[in-house]
């Protein structure tokens, strides 16, 4: 309103207060999240092409902000899980490959099947992540790059979630060097393949 006008420091704060706000509920709900894992029903039949591009349309706006495209290749088929919590997983490691790839770059997101595990990759352009980084980025809290991140929002539980949920979900999360630099987070679920 008329206040903010004359007064441009105080919009800047609330604006800085409304962002901190944000962050923390995001925070608490990450928490509630995790504490409540083992409580949680996994019985739901999920199907993945559609997960994933259902993922992909909620980033579409922050990827088309960045000049990112975000490409898709999924083979049919269902895991079993907790749909929410697999939504997280997957909406937390295609966001981060928004976050920290190069202006322009591509995320490529794929899912195929060997045997009885689903495999989902997600690939960044972005500047790949050290060696000695690769177990600690799982940790709460853990940045590379403080002033990075924060500058890109987030509380900084965001893969420590992924290996939660991957575990109640008897899978695995890691990351690997992606071809031409960048990272490929690697997520494995087992299945039954219809």
């Amino acid at each position: 309103g008329g206040l903010n006008q004359e007064n441009p420091e105080t919009d800047q704060l609330l604006r800085v207060l409304e962002e901190q706000t944000q962050r923390l509920s995001d925070l608490v709900g990450d928490l509630l999240a995790l504490t409540n894992m083992d409580a949680l029903e996994c019985g739901e039949r999920i199907d993945v092409p559609r997960l994933l591009s259902d993922t992909a349309g909620e980033l579409q706006e922050l990827a088309g902000s960045r000049g990112i495209a975000i490409q898709l290749q999924a083979e049919p088929g269902v895991v079993p899980g907790n749909r929410a919590l697999l939504e997280r997983a997957v909406f937390n490691l295609m966001e981060n490959a928004v976050k920290y790839n190069q202006p322009g770059g591509t995320v490529a997101v794929s899912a195929g099947w060997d045997g009885m595990h689903c495999r989902i990759e997600v690939a960044d352009e972005g500047p790949g992540i050290p060696q000695e980084f690769r177990e600690r980025i799982y940790e709460p809290f853990f940045r590379i790059d403080k002033s990075r991140s924060r500058q890109l929002g987030g509380a900084g539980l965001g893969l420590s979630l992924v290996r939660a949920i991957a575990e109640l979900h008897g899978g695995r999360v890691w990351v690997e060097d992606a071809q031409g630099g960048g990272s490929r987070f690697v997520l494995t679920l087992p299945c039954q393949r219809d």
